[in-house]
């Protein structure tokens, strides 16, 4: 019989910040959904590791409960580098955004185990990529709003309050359940835009 060995991808807290501040801030009580998925408040403030599952799972929770598949994309306007942990401390010695991208994109995979993240520039264009190989929970589509919704702030903190993607490309999401409404609005984006 071979032994096999068990792999828990570890997620660093720090990143559900937005979400939780801004339950807070429409009066939710964000500490029942904490502790339903087991997750101390002072880990994410403090900073600190929790298994995916767990953030997966919360953010599914807090969607599915609140009957808002686009909170996430609310709450990640409130996004700011803290948020990131110790990538916020990298990227603040970047000197050019592309030098930023590229330290988010090394850094990604180390943060929040189990993902890819990729940086192709084709003269003007930057293409900034997002994978995650494994399925973890019925919440990942929404982490990926997250994803796009926190490179999006990072570059609006960066280089320009204003910037919007030109395009946004989603591929293999489970379903699109809810992305091609709501990723309209903050990223004033059209239906022709969208796949």
């Amino acid at each position: 019989m071979s032994k096999q060995k068990l792999q828990l991808p570890l997620f660093d807290a720090r990143i559900l910040n937005p979400l939780v501040r801004y339950l807070d801030r429409h009066g939710v009580n964000s500490d029942s959904y904490l502790s339903e998925r087991r997750i101390p408040r002072e880990t994410l403030l403090a900073g600190g590791w929790i298994a995916k599952k767990q953030a997966y799972d919360l953010i599914r929770d807090v969607v599915t409960r609140e009957h808002c598949p686009e909170i996430v994309f609310e709450a990640y306007e409130d996004f700011c580098f803290d948020d990131l942990g110790p990538i916020a401390i990298a990227v603040s010695s970047c000197r050019t955004v592309k030098e930023a991208l590229e330290v988010t994109t090394r850094l990604g995979g180390s943060a929040f185990e189990g993902n890819e993240y990729f940086l192709q520039i084709e003269g003007k264009t930057a293409w900034l990529s997002y994978r995650e190989r494994k399925h973890i929970s019925e919440g990942q589509d929404w982490i990926n709003d997250m994803t796009l919704a926190a490179y999006r702030r990072m570059i609006n903190l960066l280089v320009d309050p204003e910037w919007l993607p030109e395009k946004v490309l989603i591929q293999g999401a489970g379903s699109l359940r809810h992305v091609l409404e709501p990723i309209r609005e903050p990223f004033g984006m059209k239906k022709a835009d969208l796949p």
